[in-house]
């Protein structure tokens, strides 16, 4: 499996959808990590280094494209996977800089997360030959 080498935090508010997605994805990664708000994703980040973050873009106390714009301040190239309600879309309208793989809106199927997963994991391979 192409995600056995890498690294995900997955940072989600909602226990049950934390919980869904490691019961999904969890045993093909090298490590699944989780993150209840920002604050915590931050911190798990630099501390672990994923190479694929997975962020709620509501979440409490620092929102997901908070963390991200904090991670892009000096790291170009772990892949960010954005995941926001229908409501929210117009938030990513000035996302650019950011980078992003992809975002997926609420709510999303386990085939949508795997493709986001699979594009990001491309990205990442992509990042290594060049």
């Amino acid at each position: 499996m192409i995600y056995k080498n890498l690294k995900l935090l997955y940072a989600e508010d909602e226990k049950d959808l934390r919980e869904a997605m490691k019961s999904l994805i969890g045993d093909e990664m090298k490590e699944f990590l989780c993150a209840k708000d920002g604050i915590e994703a931050y911190e798990m980040y630099k501390l672990h280094k994923p190479e694929i973050i997975i962020f709620d873009v509501n979440m409490p106390y620092m929102n997901g494209l908070e963390v991200a714009q904090k991670i892009r301040e000096t790291d170009h190239d772990t892949r960010i996977i954005v995941i926001t309600a229908f409501s929210e879309l117009e938030t990513l309208a000035d996302t650019t800089q950011l980078e992003l793989t992809k975002y997926l809106t609420k709510p999303f199927s386990g085939k949508d997360f795997l493709e986001a997963l699979n594009l990001a994991a491309h990205e990442i391979d992509n990042l290594k030959v060049v």
